[in-house]
Protein backbone atom coordinates (compact mmCIF):
# COMPACT_ATOMS: atom_id res chain seq x y z
CA UNK A 1 0.00 0.00 0.00
CA UNK A 2 1.20 3.54 -0.70
CA UNK A 3 2.19 5.77 2.19
CA UNK A 4 3.21 9.36 2.62
CA UNK A 5 5.95 10.71 0.37
CA UNK A 6 6.64 13.15 3.23
CA UNK A 7 6.28 11.86 6.77
CA UNK A 8 3.29 13.14 8.80
CA UNK A 9 4.08 15.55 11.61
CA UNK A 10 4.13 14.35 15.17
CA UNK A 11 1.17 16.68 15.79
CA UNK A 12 -0.83 14.85 13.12
CA UNK A 13 -0.02 11.46 14.59
CA UNK A 14 -0.91 12.64 18.10
CA UNK A 15 -4.19 14.15 16.88
CA UNK A 16 -5.17 10.82 15.32
CA UNK A 17 -4.27 9.01 18.55
CA UNK A 18 -6.48 11.37 20.54
CA UNK A 19 -9.32 10.96 18.06
CA UNK A 20 -9.18 7.19 18.46
CA UNK A 21 -9.28 7.50 22.24
CA UNK A 22 -12.13 10.03 22.06
CA UNK A 23 -14.20 7.67 19.93
CA UNK A 24 -13.46 4.72 22.21
CA UNK A 25 -14.62 6.77 25.20
CA UNK A 26 -17.79 7.81 23.37
CA UNK A 27 -18.69 4.24 22.36
CA UNK A 28 -17.98 2.99 25.88
CA UNK A 29 -20.13 5.69 27.48
CA UNK A 30 -23.05 4.78 25.22
CA UNK A 31 -22.51 1.08 26.01
CA UNK A 32 -22.50 1.80 29.74
CA UNK A 33 -25.85 3.56 29.47
CA UNK A 34 -27.42 0.70 27.51
CA UNK A 35 -25.99 -1.86 29.91
CA UNK A 36 -27.19 -0.06 33.03
CA UNK A 37 -30.72 0.37 31.68
CA UNK A 38 -30.85 -3.24 30.51
CA UNK A 39 -29.72 -4.67 33.84
CA UNK A 40 -32.12 -2.54 35.87
CA UNK A 41 -35.00 -3.63 33.62
CA UNK A 42 -33.99 -7.31 33.79
CA UNK A 43 -33.59 -7.09 37.55
CA UNK A 44 -37.15 -5.82 37.93
CA UNK A 45 -38.64 -8.33 35.50
CA UNK A 46 -36.86 -11.29 37.10
CA UNK A 47 -37.84 -10.19 40.60
CA UNK A 48 -41.47 -9.77 39.54
CA UNK A 49 -41.52 -13.23 37.94
CA UNK A 50 -40.07 -14.89 41.04
CA UNK A 51 -42.43 -12.92 43.27
CA UNK A 52 -45.35 -14.71 41.56
CA UNK A 53 -44.21 -18.14 42.73
CA UNK A 54 -46.68 -19.83 45.11
CA UNK A 55 -46.00 -19.27 48.82
CA UNK A 56 -47.27 -20.36 52.23
CA UNK A 57 -47.09 -17.70 54.90
CA UNK A 58 -44.77 -15.72 52.66
CA UNK A 59 -42.36 -18.62 52.10
CA UNK A 60 -41.52 -20.66 49.01
CA UNK A 61 -42.42 -24.34 49.06
CA UNK A 62 -43.32 -25.60 45.54
CA UNK A 63 -40.36 -27.35 43.89
CA UNK A 64 -42.28 -28.03 40.68
CA UNK A 65 -43.10 -24.33 40.27
CA UNK A 66 -39.43 -23.50 40.87
CA UNK A 67 -38.51 -25.81 37.99
CA UNK A 68 -41.27 -24.61 35.65
CA UNK A 69 -40.24 -20.95 36.00
CA UNK A 70 -36.92 -21.56 34.20
CA UNK A 71 -38.16 -20.87 30.63
CA UNK A 72 -39.79 -17.62 31.73
CA UNK A 73 -36.55 -16.42 33.34
CA UNK A 74 -34.60 -17.32 30.21
CA UNK A 75 -37.06 -15.38 28.04
CA UNK A 76 -36.64 -12.35 30.26
CA UNK A 77 -32.87 -12.59 30.00
CA UNK A 78 -32.93 -13.03 26.23
CA UNK A 79 -35.36 -10.18 25.57
CA UNK A 80 -34.19 -7.71 28.19
CA UNK A 81 -30.44 -8.35 28.26
CA UNK A 82 -29.20 -10.09 25.13
CA UNK A 83 -31.24 -7.84 22.83
CA UNK A 84 -29.58 -4.77 24.33
CA UNK A 85 -26.15 -6.40 24.24
CA UNK A 86 -26.54 -6.85 20.48
CA UNK A 87 -26.99 -3.07 20.24
CA UNK A 88 -23.80 -2.59 22.27
CA UNK A 89 -21.79 -4.95 20.08
CA UNK A 90 -23.16 -3.42 16.89
CA UNK A 91 -21.95 -0.06 18.23
CA UNK A 92 -18.38 -1.32 18.18
CA UNK A 93 -18.49 -0.97 14.40
CA UNK A 94 -17.84 2.77 14.76
CA UNK A 95 -14.20 1.93 15.54
CA UNK A 96 -13.71 0.21 12.17
CA UNK A 97 -14.53 3.50 10.46
CA UNK A 98 -12.18 5.36 12.82
CA UNK A 99 -9.33 2.96 12.05
CA UNK A 100 -9.71 3.17 8.28
CA UNK A 101 -10.03 6.96 8.41
CA UNK A 102 -6.91 7.18 10.57
CA UNK A 103 -4.86 5.16 8.09
CA UNK A 104 -6.17 7.17 5.16
CA UNK A 105 -5.08 10.39 6.86
CA UNK A 106 -1.64 8.84 7.31
CA UNK A 107 -1.46 8.29 3.57
CA UNK A 108 -2.60 4.66 3.24
CA UNK A 109 -5.46 3.02 1.41
CA UNK A 110 -6.97 0.29 3.64
CA UNK A 111 -9.45 -2.10 2.08
CA UNK A 112 -13.11 -2.44 2.93
CA UNK A 113 -14.39 -5.43 1.01
CA UNK A 114 -16.46 -8.56 1.63
CA UNK A 115 -13.59 -10.26 3.46
CA UNK A 116 -13.32 -7.24 5.75
CA UNK A 117 -17.06 -7.33 6.45
CA UNK A 118 -16.82 -11.04 7.28
CA UNK A 119 -14.01 -10.37 9.75
CA UNK A 120 -15.97 -7.58 11.42
CA UNK A 121 -19.00 -9.86 11.73
CA UNK A 122 -16.86 -12.59 13.34
CA UNK A 123 -15.31 -10.14 15.81
CA UNK A 124 -18.75 -8.89 16.82
CA UNK A 125 -20.01 -12.46 17.27
CA UNK A 126 -17.08 -13.19 19.57
CA UNK A 127 -18.00 -10.25 21.80
CA UNK A 128 -21.70 -11.15 21.75
CA UNK A 129 -20.90 -14.69 22.88
CA UNK A 130 -19.05 -13.25 25.86
CA UNK A 131 -22.25 -11.56 27.03
CA UNK A 132 -24.16 -14.76 26.30
CA UNK A 133 -21.84 -16.71 28.59
CA UNK A 134 -22.43 -14.20 31.40
CA UNK A 135 -26.22 -14.41 30.95
CA UNK A 136 -26.20 -18.22 30.98
CA UNK A 137 -23.94 -18.36 34.05
CA UNK A 138 -26.21 -15.95 35.92
CA UNK A 139 -29.33 -17.92 34.95
CA UNK A 140 -27.76 -21.15 36.18
CA UNK A 141 -27.04 -19.59 39.57
CA UNK A 142 -30.54 -18.11 39.80
CA UNK A 143 -32.27 -21.36 38.86
CA UNK A 144 -30.32 -23.28 41.48
CA UNK A 145 -30.96 -20.66 44.15
CA UNK A 146 -34.71 -20.59 43.44
CA UNK A 147 -34.97 -24.38 43.57
CA UNK A 148 -32.95 -24.53 46.80
CA UNK A 149 -35.18 -21.82 48.26
CA UNK A 150 -38.28 -23.89 47.50
CA UNK A 151 -36.77 -26.80 49.46
CA UNK A 152 -35.66 -24.74 52.47
CA UNK A 153 -38.89 -22.66 52.53
CA UNK A 154 -37.06 -19.40 52.12
CA UNK A 155 -38.94 -16.12 52.44
CA UNK A 156 -40.16 -14.77 49.08
CA UNK A 157 -39.05 -11.26 50.13
CA UNK A 158 -35.54 -12.53 50.85
CA UNK A 159 -35.50 -14.48 47.57
CA UNK A 160 -36.51 -11.53 45.38
CA UNK A 161 -33.92 -9.32 47.09
CA UNK A 162 -31.32 -12.00 46.39
CA UNK A 163 -32.32 -11.96 42.72
CA UNK A 164 -31.70 -8.22 42.64
CA UNK A 165 -28.30 -8.69 44.25
CA UNK A 166 -27.34 -11.32 41.69
CA UNK A 167 -28.04 -8.88 38.86
CA UNK A 168 -26.87 -5.47 40.11
CA UNK A 169 -25.14 -6.04 43.46
CA UNK A 170 -24.97 -2.82 45.45
CA UNK A 171 -26.76 -1.02 42.62
CA UNK A 172 -29.93 -3.08 42.96
CA UNK A 173 -33.25 -1.27 43.14
CA UNK A 174 -35.71 -0.79 45.93
CA UNK A 175 -33.75 -1.80 49.02
CA UNK A 176 -34.01 1.59 50.79
CA UNK A 177 -35.15 5.12 49.98
CA UNK A 178 -31.73 6.56 50.92
CA UNK A 179 -29.90 4.10 48.70
CA UNK A 180 -32.26 4.73 45.77
CA UNK A 181 -31.60 8.49 46.12
CA UNK A 182 -27.88 7.84 45.96
CA UNK A 183 -28.31 5.67 42.88
CA UNK A 184 -30.31 8.39 41.15
CA UNK A 185 -27.68 11.01 42.00
CA UNK A 186 -24.86 8.81 40.66
CA UNK A 187 -26.72 8.04 37.43
CA UNK A 188 -27.52 11.72 36.78
CA UNK A 189 -24.10 13.15 37.65
CA UNK A 190 -21.41 10.54 37.01
CA UNK A 191 -20.36 12.15 33.71
CA UNK A 192 -20.15 15.69 35.14
CA UNK A 193 -16.52 16.56 36.08
CA UNK A 194 -17.79 19.20 38.53
CA UNK A 195 -19.62 16.47 40.49
CA UNK A 196 -16.78 13.94 40.48
CA UNK A 197 -16.01 14.23 44.20
CA UNK A 198 -19.67 14.05 45.27
CA UNK A 199 -20.28 11.04 43.01
CA UNK A 200 -17.26 9.29 44.54
CA UNK A 201 -18.63 9.92 48.05
CA UNK A 202 -22.06 8.62 47.01
CA UNK A 203 -20.53 5.42 45.63
CA UNK A 204 -18.48 4.99 48.81
CA UNK A 205 -21.63 5.39 50.93
CA UNK A 206 -23.40 2.73 48.87
CA UNK A 207 -20.54 0.34 49.54
CA UNK A 208 -19.99 1.08 53.22
CA UNK A 209 -23.43 1.93 54.56
CA UNK A 210 -26.04 0.28 52.41
CA UNK A 211 -24.49 -2.85 50.97
CA UNK A 212 -21.43 -4.06 52.81
CA UNK A 213 -22.35 -7.67 52.11
CA UNK A 214 -22.95 -7.54 48.37
CA UNK A 215 -19.77 -6.18 46.84
CA UNK A 216 -18.82 -9.58 45.40
CA UNK A 217 -19.91 -11.30 42.24
CA UNK A 218 -22.91 -10.06 40.31
CA UNK A 219 -23.99 -9.80 36.71
CA UNK A 220 -23.38 -6.07 36.52
CA UNK A 221 -19.75 -6.47 37.52
CA UNK A 222 -18.95 -9.11 34.91
CA UNK A 223 -21.05 -7.60 32.13
CA UNK A 224 -19.44 -4.21 32.74
CA UNK A 225 -15.98 -5.71 32.39
CA UNK A 226 -17.10 -7.59 29.29
CA UNK A 227 -18.45 -4.39 27.73
CA UNK A 228 -15.12 -2.62 28.27
CA UNK A 229 -12.82 -5.48 27.30
CA UNK A 230 -15.03 -6.47 24.38
CA UNK A 231 -14.85 -2.97 22.91
CA UNK A 232 -11.11 -2.54 23.48
CA UNK A 233 -10.27 -5.98 22.09
CA UNK A 234 -12.55 -5.53 19.08
CA UNK A 235 -10.84 -2.23 18.30
CA UNK A 236 -7.36 -3.69 18.89
CA UNK A 237 -7.98 -6.73 16.68
CA UNK A 238 -9.30 -4.69 13.76
CA UNK A 239 -6.55 -2.11 14.21
CA UNK A 240 -3.88 -4.83 14.01
CA UNK A 241 -5.53 -6.35 10.95
CA UNK A 242 -5.47 -3.04 9.08
CA UNK A 243 -1.94 -2.18 10.20
CA UNK A 244 -0.69 -5.50 8.83
CA UNK A 245 -2.57 -4.85 5.62
CA UNK A 246 -0.87 -1.49 4.94
CA UNK A 247 2.56 -2.68 6.08
CA UNK A 248 2.94 -0.89 9.42
CA UNK A 249 4.85 -3.11 11.87
CA UNK A 250 5.78 -0.73 14.67
CA UNK A 251 3.46 0.48 17.41
CA UNK A 252 3.32 3.24 19.98
CA UNK A 253 1.70 2.29 23.30
CA UNK A 254 -0.88 4.98 24.02
CA UNK A 255 -3.73 5.75 26.37
CA UNK A 256 -4.37 7.36 29.71
CA UNK A 257 -2.66 6.18 32.87
CA UNK A 258 -4.66 6.29 36.10
CA UNK A 259 -3.81 5.68 39.73
CA UNK A 260 -4.08 1.91 39.47
CA UNK A 261 -2.49 1.48 36.02
CA UNK A 262 -0.34 -1.61 35.85
CA UNK A 263 3.41 -1.16 36.12
CA UNK A 264 3.86 -2.79 32.71
CA UNK A 265 1.51 -0.24 31.11
CA UNK A 266 3.19 2.71 32.81
CA UNK A 267 6.69 1.57 31.84
CA UNK A 268 5.70 1.10 28.17
CA UNK A 269 3.52 4.19 27.75
CA UNK A 270 4.46 6.22 24.65
CA UNK A 271 7.24 3.81 23.66
CA UNK A 272 7.57 2.87 20.00
CA UNK A 273 8.34 -0.82 19.52
CA UNK A 274 8.52 -3.33 16.72
CA UNK A 275 6.17 -6.32 16.65
CA UNK A 276 9.04 -8.59 17.68
CA UNK A 277 9.96 -6.38 20.64
CA UNK A 278 6.36 -6.26 21.82
CA UNK A 279 5.94 -10.03 21.64
CA UNK A 280 9.25 -10.68 23.42
CA UNK A 281 8.64 -8.21 26.26
CA UNK A 282 5.02 -9.25 26.71
CA UNK A 283 5.90 -12.95 26.75
CA UNK A 284 8.84 -12.61 29.17
CA UNK A 285 7.12 -10.53 31.84
CA UNK A 286 4.37 -11.24 34.36
CA UNK A 287 2.10 -8.86 36.26
CA UNK A 288 -1.20 -8.82 38.09
CA UNK A 289 -4.21 -8.89 35.79
CA UNK A 290 -2.26 -10.04 32.74
CA UNK A 291 -4.65 -11.79 30.34
CA UNK A 292 -3.92 -14.77 28.13
CA UNK A 293 -4.01 -14.20 24.41
CA UNK A 294 -2.40 -12.04 21.77
CA UNK A 295 -0.49 -9.05 23.26
CA UNK A 296 -1.78 -6.76 20.49
CA UNK A 297 -5.36 -7.55 21.53
CA UNK A 298 -5.32 -8.09 25.30
CA UNK A 299 -2.64 -5.39 25.82
CA UNK A 300 -2.04 -4.81 29.55
CA UNK A 301 -4.77 -7.23 30.61
CA UNK A 302 -8.32 -7.10 31.97
CA UNK A 303 -9.89 -3.62 32.05
CA UNK A 304 -6.80 -2.13 30.36
CA UNK A 305 -7.40 1.30 28.80
CA UNK A 306 -4.25 1.36 26.66
CA UNK A 307 -3.78 0.34 23.06
CA UNK A 308 -1.14 -0.09 20.36
CA UNK A 309 -1.15 2.71 17.79
CA UNK A 310 0.44 1.70 14.44
CA UNK A 311 3.29 4.03 13.47
CA UNK A 312 6.44 4.26 11.40
CA UNK A 313 9.52 5.13 13.53
CA UNK A 314 10.65 7.46 10.77
CA UNK A 315 7.78 9.78 11.67
CA UNK A 316 9.52 10.56 14.97
CA UNK A 317 12.89 12.05 15.85
CA UNK A 318 15.02 9.91 18.18
CA UNK A 319 14.34 12.34 21.03
CA UNK A 320 10.59 11.99 20.52
CA UNK A 321 10.25 8.23 20.55
CA UNK A 322 10.02 7.72 24.32
CA UNK A 323 8.37 11.03 25.15
CA UNK A 324 4.81 12.17 24.97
Amino acid sequence: MLGYHLKPSKATVKALERNREKNLDSVELHSDRLLEDALLAVEGDLANAVNKLPTRSGKLYDQMAAIKIKPALKNIMNAGFMGEMKKIVDGYGVMTVVTRSMLEKLGYNPLFDDADKTTIKALKLQSYQGFEDIANTTLSRLNKEIFDASITNRSIVDMTDSIRREINGIYRQGFSDDADSLLEFIANNRDDPAQEERVARAIEELHKVHAKDVIGRNMRRYAGQMAHDGLMQFDSAYNKLKADEVGLNHYRYTGTSVRDSREWCVSHLNRIMSEEEIINEWSNNSWGGKATGDPFIVRGGYNCRHHWQPVDPEWFNDSEIDND
